[in-house]
């Protein structure tokens, strides 16, 4: 069970003792009218421990539903596990005996509401040609070890690809995820395939500066900054991408 979930039912559990205990010690401070006998009378009890079990119900999911809209929440109740923000990913791909950078992209890693469902979003490029790679994550899995992967649909000039990227988020100081190592694997791919993806969660600040400087499509025109993407490819040769926005 996820830290979620085992945090969500503490939550209902302990509601329900305290409510259940509030309503035992509200019982026996209230009088019944002497003309409630047999029936009437335990039917008004019955009442009041329905309605005592619908407020406690009812209470909980408010209070969850409320208290995960909060960016806070949502980062002390899933721990290490907590993924949620932008990170800028680069596929290196293994030609012989050199290494190149062939795509950049930005994930933005975000939580459905209010059952805290991973959901990631991906803008990405060819660097070659400066193309634009739609991509459809299909299915995502993350476990408490950090251990990561999801499938996903692309298309590519109206070519689909189909695959899945797996790896492991890397925790620097112990604490929050701020690196993530893996590989990819295309199902469709013709010949030899050897990829390795990596990325780094860029700041809340940083995300704020670029989404302003580039307004509308901001993460495709980020990608197609030749100079903004060198910053985070710094190991590799200089990064050069094909413009396709004027003002980009």
């Amino acid at each position: 069970m996820s830290r979620a979930a085992n945090l969500r039912s503490a939550i209902a559990i302990s509601a329900t003792l305290i409510l259940v205990s509030l309503g035992f010690e509200i019982r026996s401070r209230i009088q019944i009218p002497t003309g409630w006998v047999g029936w009437p009378r335990s039917l008004a009890w019955l009442f009041a421990f329905v309605f005592s079990l619908f407020l406690v119900t009812s209470g909980t999911a408010l209070l969850w539903k409320t208290a995960v809209r909060l960016r806070r929440v949502r980062k002390f109740i899933l721990g290490r596990t907590w993924i949620e923000g932008t990170w800028f990913v680069k596929t290196v791909e293994y030609l012989e005996d050199k290494r190149e950078i062939t795509r950049v992209g930005l994930a933005q890693f975000s939580y459905e509401l209010p059952d805290l469902v991973l959901d990631c979003r991906v803008s990405s490029v060819m660097l070659a040609t400066g193309d634009p790679i739609e991509t459809k994550v299909t299915s995502i899995i993350l476990d408490d070890k950090l251990n990561y992967m999801h499938s996903f649909t692309r298309y590519v000039k109206n070519v689909q690809e189909g695959g899945a990227a797996y790896g492991t988020f890397i925790c620097n100081d112990g604490k929050r995820a701020e690196r993530y190592e893996g590989g990819v694997v295309l199902l469709n791919a013709e010949g030899k395939h050897n990829c390795r993806q990596t990325a780094v969660k860029l700041s809340e600040k940083e995300v704020r500066r670029i989404s302003k400087q580039y307004g509308s499509e901001w993460q495709q025109r980020a990608l197609h900054d030749s100079e903004w993407v060198s910053a985070y490819c710094k190991k590799y040769p200089p990064v050069s991408i094909a413009e396709r926005f004027e003002d980009a």
